[in-house]
């Protein structure tokens, strides 16, 4: 039996690296991948059930912060994906955990 393991956690939003500088009141949604030692997606979260709702079977696969509230808030939607809301203009970061493991992504508001 061949399994998947995650061991490294990548955030995107929500098709890349990189995000775009947006404007306060925006709204938009960031992902967290999981990666596996020869560095591929883990294949049980690239399916058409990718970000299905928590519950006790399918438990959160990511927790994600913001390092500055004032600048942005958080809201987790399923297991893998959050929206993230720009409330004032400043640079903050967007933090994504699974146990050690730690990713991050700058957010800049204009």
């Amino acid at each position: 039996v061949l399994t998947q393991r995650v061991v490294r956690l990548q955030l995107r939003c929500p098709a890349d690296h990189a995000c775009d500088t947006l404007s306060a009141g925006a709204v938009w949604t960031v992902w967290a991948d999981g990666l596996d030692a020869l560095n591929f997606k883990v294949v049980a979260l690239t399916g058409v059930n990718a970000n299905p709702a928590v519950s006790a079977a399918t438990p959160v696969f990511a927790t994600f912060a913001v390092r500055d509230t004032t600048i942005a808030g958080v809201s987790p939607v399923g297991i893998r994906a959050a929206t993230v809301t720009a409330r004032k203009p400043g640079t903050t970061w967007i933090l994504a955990t699974r146990g050690s493991l730690l990713d991050s992504l700058a957010l800049v508001v204009q």
